[in-house]
Parts: C-alpha cells; structure tokens; sequence
C-alpha cells in the first residue's frame, strides 16, 4: 500500500481487530524501546489488579522533581493531592502523564503491588516472547523494551478491559481537577483517516 510506503517508520504491524488477522507488517518481531507507550501496558496491568477505580492515590513533591529532571511528560497533576485512579488513568494515557503513572505506583505499593512486576507477569501470562518492562512511565532504559508482536497482544489485552478500552477511545476527558486532552487529538477526523483512539 501507498500508505506504508510512505511511512517514516521502519516497523509496522496492522492487524484487524474482528478477527486479529496481520494484514501488513515489517520488523515485526524487532526490539524497540517503547517509551510513552509504556503507558498502555501500565495502565492494564493496574486494571488487572484493582477492581475499584474510584480509590484514590497521589504522588509526592519529590516525585515531581525527579520527573522534571528527567524531562518526563505530564499531565499537571497537584502534588499530595488526592485523585481518583480513574482520572489517573485518563492522565496517564490522553497527555501521556508520567506524574499520574507516579501516583498509580504509589497506590499499588501502598497495597503491596508492585506494578512493574505485574506488567512482567502480564507478559508472561500472555505467552509475549521479547519484551521486558523496568519502570510505568516509559522513561528511556536498555531493560525497557518490546515489540510490534508483543505490543500488539498487550494493546488487544487492555481493549478486552471495558474500562481500558474506554480510555483508549477517549478524546478529551474532563476531570474533577483539569481537562485531559488525548495527544491523538490532532489525528481525530482530520479528513483523512478516522482516528478511533490509541496511544502515541
């Protein structure tokens, strides 16, 4: 296809999702480092392990600063400020905020979860062959890495979670605290493709 041809990637993988058939795809079992795309994985691997997301979490002052050093992303979020796990996870995945992902990491080691190890064993449970997750924010790191085939398996997984998948086909979320804005906005009916959700 045109399309494909015209893509500035390297690695492609298009599946269609009635029956997961690969249509078209390159490098397909390649390692990349996922990077903000961390962020689906994060997100089913806490829905796998909490079942209510109205529980709350914040993340510390201390945390911000890491993250500012480390020129992650975020999403804005008050620090000590208690959020719904919810609105965390609209923050997490529409403007890819690592402070929400802090926050989700704190709510899940206050319950004795350690949410990388979960993320791991997800990808165990889903029988993935080269992937390895080291932190939930997506953060730069040689042991941070994946690929299409895994990827692709993960993001079928989360779509399977009725709270995942509507996440992932939201837009813009207006929360109690702020108004999250998905960075695929720009794509959505621009003409050319209708953009249903996903992930940068």
């Amino acid at each position: 296809l045109k399309q494909f041809e015209e893509l500035s990637s390297d690695k492609y993988l298009l599946i269609r999702l009635n029956d997961f058939k690969v249509l078209y795809g390159d490098k397909t079992d390649e390692r990349f480092y996922p990077a903000s795309l961390t962020k689906v994985v994060t997100m089913d691997a806490l829905l796998h392990n909490v079942d209510d997301v109205n529980s709350t979490s914040s993340y510390s002052a201390a945390q911000y600063n890491e993250l500012i050093a480390q020129n992650a992303s975020i999403a804005g979020l008050s620090v000590n400020r208690d959020y719904s796990l919810e609105e965390l996870l609209y923050a997490l995945i529409l403007p890819s905020g690592a402070d929400a992902a802090m926050a989700l990491e704190n709510y899940c080691e206050d319950n004795n979860i350690s949410l990388t190890e979960e993320m791991n064993k997800l990808s165990k449970e889903l029988e993935l062959k080269d992937s390895s997750f080291v932190n939930t924010t997506g953060l730069h790191d040689e042991k941070l890495y994946t690929t299409l085939e895994d990827y692709t398996a993960l993001i079928v997984d989360t779509l399977k979670n009725d709270t995942g998948k509507k996440i992932l086909k939201t837009m813009v979320y207006y929360g109690e605290s702020g108004t999250y804005q998905s960075s695929l906005y720009a794509l959505y009916h621009n003409g050319y493709v209708d953009v249903l959700g996903g992930k940068t």
